[in-house]
């Protein structure tokens, strides 16, 4: 089943399934570039979805502040 996602502009982001994979990912507009990334932290496994997404287009991680 094809689905759309719209992120309304610089700094939205979405997490999302992907048809194919167990697993989810995130959909970042980061200054004005559409990116996928794993959904969570590397380090501690946070939630990125919480993070904070900066204007150069760096996520930072909602519980260590790395980016």
């Amino acid at each position: 089943m094809e689905q759309e996602y719209k992120l309304k502009g610089p700094g939205e982001k979405q997490e999302v399934e992907v048809e194919g994979l167990d697993a989810k990912v995130l959909l970042l507009n980061a200054a004005g570039t559409v990116q996928a990334v794993g959904p969570r932290c590397t380090h501690y496994g946070a939630p990125l979805a919480k993070g904070v997404l900066g204007t150069n287009g760096k996520l930072t991680c909602p519980w260590h502040g790395g980016k």
